[in-house]
């Protein structure tokens, strides 16, 4: 039986421990053993009864745990067949639900390879177009789809494995009585967020509510879910996913108990003190009472705007054989190689896929380091926006082809791009070749699609591309190993610029 000591003194303490130590001590033992004494030997046979010593009805609870304890295993693993039709997250919070010995889907966003069932999964997750994948462990294949849903019955196929995105589980939550108008919260830890409406939200991060959810959206940021919630009058909590910008509203008042990376969260207090969004809602609190809190000034931006990250930068491209049925190659020879058509690319089906941060190969090195290609009868084509940081004209330039590159800037990048809209045609000549360029007058914040369309009909290629800003300053290059925060993939509202169409379904 244990117990708490509370209301004594130090010295009546020392007594009793004392005392204690000293009935320990005695001979008799048979009814109060000694809790501080070594545990037996693991191999001695259990005594019975006084005569053995006395303690067979009183275990040491001081006793270190014997070897061979079983260990609780980590039930949170995608491993078939032992997880299928079970839920695995990932480490940044993304839920996928497991169906061992099927496939599905015919959108592929990338194919690589995983070691592993999980790892593949875990892949899907940090690719914001991913919402599925199929891996074919035998090969190692992992197929990134944007596919959604189950598979069906019909799909079943021996050999294969599928996972697809699934929302966050729901569960139910001890709401909490807050009181309106108050500058003492409920909980003094975290920061609170007067949103545009006037109403206060306590924030959380890395953990999530879960209660059941009133609707899902896509929104770009967390205040911008904050916001949302505050105009949606049901509304009192929100769950953020911030890689995937999905936020999940709720009506649960109180904070959030679930820990989950990769989530933040918030639930209304509603007026009550805090730092404002925007100076004109920190006069007034909701439903028109006036505000607990002074009012604020944002702070100024310092610096040329930025682009809201995502996981979004970089480039996009795709490979895709040059060759056609007979095995001859599509890039017949000529100046200019007159006969190469591009539109033929926006349906062919693509070898590769994958991302970079700049645009530029050799012969001698492999395409973007692991591409499974033949460069000598290759096509590889790079899209991306370009976030213009400032005002002005920002030059492409395209020093060396082998053999032909194309380049597209403005709407016909992102759809209808064709040979003879190209802003650049640059072709291979045994000569000295003459860098091309290209200037663009862009306005400060805004996004601009880009197209790089290069080419090979056989033996050695290669190609290299460089953007410069208005200041001069090199935004991608020959050295460029980093994403660039100015080139993107697609807005974070995913409005703004939108995602491009997949590759093998562009118009």
């Amino acid at each position: 039986m244990m117990g708490y000591i509370t209301d004594v003194s130090k010295s009546s303490l020392l007594l009793v421990l004392t005392s204690f130590i000293w009935v320990n001590s005695g001979s008799a033992q048979s009814t109060y053993p000694n809790p501080f004494a070594p545990a037996p030997p693991a191999a001695s046979a259990p005594a019975a009864g006084s005569a053995a010593g006395g303690t067979g009805g009183y275990p040491n609870p001081f006793a270190p745990v014997p070897s061979g304890c079983p260990v609780l295993t980590d039930t949170n693993v995608a491993v078939c067949p032992t997880s299928d039709n079970s839920v695995y997250y990932t480490p940044d919070g993304t839920f996928f639900k497991i169906q061992c010995a099927h496939h599905h889907g015919t959108a592929t966003v990338q194919i690589t390879t995983a070691s592993s069932f999980q790892i593949c999964i875990d892949k899907c997750s940090q690719e914001n177009a991913c919402n599925s994948v199929n891996y074919v462990p035998t090969s190692l294949g992992c197929t990134l789809l944007s596919s959604t849903g189950a598979a069906t019955v019909s799909e079943a196929s021996a050999g294969q494995n599928y996972a697809y995105k699934v929302n966050p589980p729901t569960q139910s939550a001890k709401d909490e009585n807050l009181v309106a108008c108050s500058t003492s919260c409920p909980s003094a830890n975290g920061q609170s967020y007067s949103s545009i409406f006037g109403e206060t939200f306590r924030i959380s991060c890395g953990k999530r509510h879960g209660t059941e959810y009133l609707r899902i959206d896509k929104q770009a940021t967390l205040k911008d879910c904050m916001d949302s919630c505050a105009s949606y009058i049901p509304c009192h909590s929100v769950d953020y996913h911030g890689r995937s910008r999905t936020c999940y509203y709720s009506n649960h008042h109180g904070e959030p108990t679930i820990v989950t990376p990769g989530f933040s969260s918030a639930y209304s207090l509603g007026c009550t003190s805090s730092c404002c969004g925007n100076a004109a809602s920190s006069s007034r609190g909701c439903s028109g009472y006036n505000s607990c809190s002074p009012p604020c000034v944002p702070p100024k931006p310092l610096g040329p705007p930025m682009p809201d990250s995502c996981g979004n930068q970089g480039l996009q491209y795709a490979i895709y054989s040059n060759t056609k049925s007979d095995g001859s190659t599509n890039l017949f020879t000529g100046a200019g190689y007159p006969t190469f058509n591009t539109e033929k690319f926006k349906t062919d089906p693509l070898q590769y896929s994958g991302m970079t941060p700049s645009i530029g190969f050799g012969s001698s090195t492999p395409i973007y380091g692991n591409a499974p290609a033949d460069p000598g009868y290759t096509v590889v084509n790079h899209r991306a926006y370009i976030f213009a940081q400032q005002s002005g004209d920002y030059i492409f330039r395209l020093p060396f082809v082998d053999d032909i590159s194309l380049l597209w800037v403005g709407p016909a990048a992102y759809s209808g791009f064709t040979r003879a809209n190209a802003n650049i045609i640059q072709s291979f000549v045994s000569a000295v070749q003459v860098p091309v360029t290209y200037s663009a007058t862009f306005e400060e914040g805004k996004y601009y699609p880009m197209r790089v369309i290069w080419a090979n009909g056989g033996g050695a290629g290669g190609l290299s591309f460089e953007l410069k800003g208005p200041d001069g300053k090199v935004i991608i290059g020959a050295d460029t190993t980093e994403p660039s925060p100015f080139l993107v993939q697609y807005s974070c509202d995913e409005t703004t610029a939108p995602r491009f169409p997949p590759f093998g379904s562009e118009t």
